[in-house]
């Protein structure tokens, strides 16, 4: 049985919230962030940058994964396949 996307991403959003206050920034390669959910990201995710935008109240369960951790992506590189949080 295919899990719900929410529940997909909730290990990364748990995973965000843990990490102390005093670190402002942090840079994970899509394998590491693959790694904390414990599941893969979208074909999406490797293609579009849009993937990694900040909308808030998008209703996708993956943005509000880190927005509602406290972070937001500041960048992202397709091609070196990494993405920038910084608190939000």
């Amino acid at each position: 049985m295919k899990q719900p996307a929410h529940c997909k991403y909730t290990p990364f959003e748990t995973w965000l919230r843990d990490i102390p206050a005093s670190q402002e920034e942090l840079t994970m390669t899509f394998a590491e962030i693959e790694q904390v959910m414990a599941n893969t990201l979208p074909n999406t995710a490797y293609i579009r940058l849009t993937y990694w935008t900040n909308e808030v109240n998008s209703g996708l369960s993956h943005k509000n994964a880190w927005l509602h951790a406290g972070w937001k992506v500041e960048s992202a590189d397709l091609a070196e396949k990494r993405v920038t949080f910084v608190r939000g």
